[in-house]
């Protein structure tokens, strides 16, 4: 992760560190570190160039995985090693799945309440 960071501080593009998981939903204390790669093409007029270098960068890392989200004027990059990311994918379903569930118990449980009166 050090070399991609000095390689973005090298070719002047915006990253932060950041963490992703919830550690308090499940106590379990998990956290995945990482980077956020953001390019914004309004404020940015080389993004494009910088997005298009980043990514055949990228393309010659295998241990890392890159996924993209884009918002109003660009992209911003979540990059994680190989290993945490399918464990970041799994422990978000797990929430996701737990959330789920408990508004459809929630939802019968107000059904039923509703029913009785």
């Amino acid at each position: 992760m050090k070399q991609i960071e000095k390689w973005l501080q090298d070719n002047n593009i915006t990253y932060c560190t950041a963490k992703w998981g919830n550690p308090d939903y499940f106590n379990d204390g998990f956290t995945v570190c990482g980077l956020m790669v953001t390019f914004d093409f309004y404020q940015d007029r080389d993004a494009p160039a910088k997005m298009s270098a980043f990514e055949r960068y990228m393309g010659r890392k295998r241990a890392y995985n890159c996924e993209y989200y884009k918002y109003g004027a660009g992209w911003w990059i979540r990059v994680l090693t190989a290993a945490d990311a399918p464990k970041l994918e799994e422990h978000e379903k797990r929430v996701s799945d737990a959330v789920e569930a408990f508004w459809q118990a929630e939802h019968a449980r107000r059904q039923a309440m509703q029913k009785a009166s």
